[in-house]
């Protein structure tokens, strides 16, 4: 067994992604005796990662064919059985098998796993509605090395077999998993996630956000269980209350990111435990917790110094907090205010005047802000990479212009609903943010069909440019756009 270097590798296998031709990939080398040796050289060759590459039935053909084993493998939504058994000799090498919403596989592929990546390190098998719980349970029971799982939206977990498929998972894998995810998966209740925690004392990442049905016990079973518990996502698990939260602080000191969003019952006492008792917290999500006053978010800013990323949208939260973050989190780097209406400017303008590394802020639906925040912006958040300015109505095209004109460096801008937006700006957008990835200017009335090719020609990476709601761009002008870059246009 040996490594390929990888520009041979990739320079091949990437012409074949390209053509979906083995005949062509294999004559790309011409030399009868240099082709021969390449595939002598490839047989059973072990290659890390590849960039951009989806295992469809094409690619699945040719890696078995010529035996070429991936560390990490990632598949196409379309790929079926028939092609996971045709690459059964190559799977055993794998670490990493990514089945991200592959709806066409059974329990047969699961079969195919168990028996061939003994060395599996990390799985992703969300969305994969074609798994029965007995089938995951069969997979479990070989996976000895898996250090991270993720098996959210997999909605066909029932509840007489969790406490089985979650006990085997943790008696299996306990001394090396390290990360679960089980977000979003309707059958997940207390038994099971108590069954998991007792094994797993490894645990460092948890997300069971929007496991319904779980309670404060097993919150604090599974804290109490994992002590190494670096991050811990909550969001959408309304049964919880603060008790459990404070608890968390006690048991998880070392925590660095909680997201503790649309949980009713959250209050100011379990966040101040958290500031009090994990110090190193650099993500915070409070989104939807009505209940919090700014005493809480004041005392995360003076206690958490390493705070990177806070989520308040959706909160009663008001100036003391902003005050407070801009006073004491100089690394924050990510902030989403949306839909909070008791910010005043002076406050947003304290953040953006002190917190000089934010890369993200999220503004959708501030009444109070005007164009003294976009300026201020532009000239003290140059460093932005994504802005979200949705229904920033007490905006103008000069203020945007000046912000466009200034932060070079988005990579994302989301002005939906700023009916006041001009062509100008728009060309601005395009002759200064090169890197830009995603616009959306849905609602933006004024615009016209010039900015679409500005856009489409200077804006070289665009990924996503929408249109929607633009009267005075046709269907015509897209199509015509559409010619001119490989982003998607929706009108």
């Amino acid at each position: 067994m040996f490594s390929l270097p990888d520009d041979v590798f990739r320079s091949h296998i990437l012409t074949f992604v390209e053509m979906k031709d083995i005949a062509k990939l294999d004559g790309a080398l011409i030399h009868k005796d240099t082709r021969k040796r390449f595939h002598c050289k490839i047989e059973f060759a072990v290659m890390p990662a590849i960039d951009n590459l989806e295992i469809d039935a094409d690619v699945a053909k040719w890696l078995a064919s010529r035996k070429v084993c991936l560390e990490h493998m990632k598949f196409s939504t379309e790929i079926t059985d028939v092609s996971l058994a045709e690459m059964e000799l190559v799977l055993k090498y794998a670490q990493t098998i990514d089945l991200y919403g592959c709806v066409h596989l059974s329990d047969l592929s699961l079969r195919y796993i168990r028996m061939q990546c003994a060395n599996i390190r990390v799985l992703h098998i969300n969305g994969c509605t074609g798994f029965s719980a007995f089938g995951l349970y069969n997979l479990f029971e070989g996976l000895k090395k898996l250090e991270y799982l993720d098996m959210n939206n997999l909605r066909q977990l029932n509840k007489k077999g969790e406490v089985e498929l979650f006990t085997v998972l943790g008696s299996t894998c306990g001394a090396t998993l390290s990360s679960f995810n089980s977000s979003d998966t309707f059958g997940v209740n207390d038994a099971g996630i108590t069954a998991l925690a007792s094994y797993c004392s490894k645990l460092v990442n948890a997300d069971v956000s929007y496991c319904a049905k779980l309670t404060n016990p097993t919150i604090v079973h599974l804290a109490h269980s994992c002590k190494l518990m670096q991050s811990i996502n909550l969001e959408g698990c309304r049964k919880l209350t603060s008790a459990c939260v404070s608890e968390i602080s006690l048991y998880c000191p070392h925590l660095l990111d909680l997201n503790v969003s649309y949980i009713d019952r959250i209050q100011d006492s379990c966040i101040v435990d958290i500031s009090l008792h994990c110090p190193m917290l650099r993500f915070l999500a409070v989104c939807g917790c009505v209940q919090l006053t700014d005493e809480s978010i004041m005392s995360i800013a003076e206690h958490c110094k390493q705070m990177e990323s806070l989520f308040l949208t959706q909160t009663q939260l008001g100036d003391a907090s902003l005050f407070a973050i801009g006073e004491h989190c100089p690394k924050l780097k990510l902030l989403d205010i949306s839909q909070c209406d008791h910010f005043t400017e002076e406050a947003v303008m304290a953040v953006v005047e002190r917190c000089r590394e934010i890369e993200t802020l999220h503004l959708e639906d501030t009444h109070n802000l005007t164009d003294a925040t976009l300026v201020a912006l532009s000239q003290c958040s140059q460093g932005l990479l994504e802005i979200s300015l949705d229904y920033f109505m007490h905006g103008t095209a000069a203020g945007m212009l000046t912000l466009v004109t200034h932060c070079t460096k988005l990579l994302s801008l989301y002005v939906t609903g700023c009916s006041y937006l001009t062509d100008d700006v728009v060309i601005a957008v395009a002759n200064n943010c090169p890197n830009l990835e995603y616009i959306d200017l849905t609602g933006c009335v004024l615009l016209t069909e010039a900015v679409l090719p500005v856009l489409a020609q200077k804006c070289t990476k665009l990924v996503s440019l929408t249109v929607i709601q633009c009267p005075m761009i046709s269907s015509e002008a897209v199509d015509v756009a559409i010619e001119l870059t490989d982003a998607s246009i929706y009108r």
